[in-house]
């Protein structure tokens, strides 16, 4: 399923960041690299160790106006935190997604973050890098 940016409201004062930032915990990086500059455009950063998931979100792309940031968690079972906790992240930082990603998993992940690059201007010059701790 392709997703798309719907609405765009940047948010780059959001305060969730301290309280969802777990260093301690960090397991996972997923970052949206502009091929043409090498530059990180996006970077989502996973962190917990027990029932539940945090994501921190962070976009710095000054020329396209998309300077923003925005967390999000999930718990429970039975679903994929990490996508539900990317997808309430992304919906922090200010993006309105056509399709919700929560819970439905690792490509509906990466489809968000693609969804983000096209919105932002970077058509096919880019890539999703995967860094684990």
């Amino acid at each position: 399923m392709k997703n798309k940016v719907i609405a765009y409201t940047p948010n780059p004062e959001n305060d969730s960041i301290a309280k969802n930032r777990k260093e301690n915990s960090f397991y996972k990086q997923l970052s949206l690299v502009d091929l043409n500059t090498g530059k990180e455009v996006l970077i989502a950063r996973f962190y917990g160790n027990g029932q539940t998931r945090y994501c921190c979100v962070w976009s710095n792309q000054g020329g396209n106006n998309l300077q923003t940031r925005g967390a999000g968690k999930a718990g429970g079972y039975g679903y994929c935190k990490e996508s539900a906790a990317l997808g309430a992240a992304i919906h922090n930082a200010g993006f309105k997604l056509q399709h919700d990603i929560g819970g439905v998993g690792e490509s509906a992940m990466r489809g968000a973050l693609e969804a983000i690059a096209r919105f932002s201007g970077l058509r096919s010059k880019f890539t999703v890098l995967t860094a684990h701790a």
